[in-house]
């Protein structure tokens, strides 16, 4: 069973009985207790019930199944068959399991004013903010040095064959028989599959991170517009469709066609050398490599900010009656005449004591003050709260005892 009373989950307390001269009954016969849903009427629980726990104490075990947890607000009572016994009753307001201890959802647009994550008006994360920053993020770097390079690149003609294969070639050695990279006068059937599986798998790998960005940036309904870097990237004139389209060819070619299908994939780029922008292989390129990191970082730091909010989410509802050590004032109680049991009972000098968690009874810290036609109250310290499970029990002679089982929702 469950340490706090969530909604719809079992849940157990203790109760004391107490005989009419406020004694405890220590060996009670035959018990019975009822419960009321939202001020419904009373009736059997489903759970267990009262059952005999400590004699010592006179403590009372109440088991509730999950089918009597199934209600905002909870009162019952247990009664004893021993003559003078007098009934105990106690009140549980349960705890929603989409908020708190057990959340397991997000906390509805009340929780934006009571310190909650910060929810857009139809209830859901406003992570607009935070795309819209990430979007800056990654445009003023990574995506407009992508989107410069290709669209200097665009303008590709076949006579920029010979420098392509220059930049491919490097500073290698002039090609020989048997060498691997023997592209122009004696093309290697196997470097040449090689090449073509690594492009390929490149294209493949670019594909899959530009559809993640892309759909990242969508998830807070945000849609490419024209001008943005990356619905540039993916564009299928002369973006990511379009590389896609021209690594995909390579798939049929022959040996003779290499240097053609190399020059169509790579559009009109010069040899590369240090400093080079997508000179990624040889050089890498610091300021890229520092542009990745920074945006990476700002990700992160958005990530601490929703963190954060969500460490600091209230650990039970905001209307909660009773919570475990916090004060509660004006505590109002009747206190009925012992001759008949139902006359309340004036000018009493009224004895408060309260039970934490089980323990012996301790005298609460405030006194207890008269309102009128048998109606008390009492200031509760935090101190006489500071238990999942409080009883509350208040003593006057010429008085019935009268007390309370309360669950604070720890």
């Amino acid at each position: 069973m469950a340490n706090l009373p969530f909604y719809g989950t079992a849940f157990s307390l203790t109760v004391v009985l107490h005989k009419s001269d406020g004694s405890l009954i220590t060996n009670p016969g035959t018990l019975t207790d009822k419960i009321s849903k939202d001020w419904g009427d009373y009736g059997d629980p489903d759970g267990a019930g009262a059952t005999k726990e400590d004699s010592t104490y006179g403590q009372i075990k109440v088991a509730l199944g999950a089918s009597d947890m199934t209600a905002n607000h909870i009162d019952g009572y247990v009664i004893d068959d021993t003559m003078g016994c007098l009934p105990t009753t106690f009140h549980i307001d349960t705890i929603p399991v989409v908020r708190g201890l057990a959340g397991t959802a997000l906390p509805n647009a009340a929780a934006d004013a009571a310190g909650g994550l910060p929810i857009s008006d139809a209830g859901g994360l406003d992570l607009d903010t935070y795309i819209k920053r990430m979007e800056a993020a990654f445009t003023s770097t990574i995506a407009g040095r992508i989107d410069a390079a290709i669209s200097t690149r665009s303008t590709f003609t076949p006579a920029s064959d010979t420098v392509v294969l220059a930049a491919i070639q490097g500073s290698y050695a002039p090609a020989k028989a048997g060498d691997k990279m023997d592209l122009v006068d004696a093309p290697n059937s196997t470097a040449l599959v090689a090449i073509r599986t690594t492009m390929q798998a490149a294209g493949q790998t670019l594909a899959t991170l530009l559809s993640r960005i892309v759909g990242t940036l969508k998830s807070g309904n945000h849609e490419p517009q024209s001008g943005d870097a990356y619905a540039k990237v993916n564009n299928g004139t002369y973006g990511n469709e379009a590389i896609k389209t021209a690594i995909g060819g390579l798939n049929n070619l022959s040996s003779g066609d290499v240097g053609t299908a190399v020059g169509t994939a790579l559009g009109s780029y010069g040899a590369a050398k240090a400093g080079d922008r997508m000179d990624l292989v040889d050089a890498p390129n610091a300021t890229a490599r520092e542009a990745i990191r920074t945006t990476i970082q700002a990700a992160g730091s958005h990530l601490a900010l929703i963190k954060a909010k969500t460490d600091n989410l209230p650990a039970s509802p905001a209307g909660a009656e009773f919570k475990k050590n916090t004060a509660k004032s004006g505590f109002t109680f009747f206190m009925a005449d012992s001759a008949d049991h139902v006359t309340g009972k004036t000018g009493l000098n009224v004895t408060a004591t309260r039970s934490l968690d089980g323990a012996a009874f301790d005298a609460c810290a405030n006194n207890v003050a008269e309102i009128s036609g048998g109606f008390y109250k009492i200031d509760l310290a935090a101190t006489d709260l500071n238990g999942d499970i409080v009883v509350l029990k208040f003593s006057a002679n010429g008085a019935d005892v009268t007390a309370f089982t309360i669950a604070t929702g720890g």
